[in-house]
């Protein structure tokens, strides 16, 4: 599972822009409390166990990798 977040207002520590990308490994489904028989669309929570490696990777605003 790849999790990508854009940095887009200048409150952040040294007033970067840009990108990055959480990537985890190995997960395995704990847990999933969507309703089926319901009348109105309803997806509930997922919960994973990551038994692999999480990796991070950081990306400035125009695109090269920190």
């Amino acid at each position: 599972m790849t999790i990508t977040a854009q940095l887009l207002r200048d409150k952040y520590e040294n007033k970067y822009y840009g990108v990055f990308h959480v990537i985890l490994k190995m997960l395995f489904l704990v847990s999933d409390e969507t309703e089926i028989n319901s009348a109105d669309t309803v997806i509930g929570p997922l919960r994973y166990y990551v038994s692999g490696p999480v990796f991070i990777e950081i990306f400035n605003s125009t695109g090269e990798m920190l």
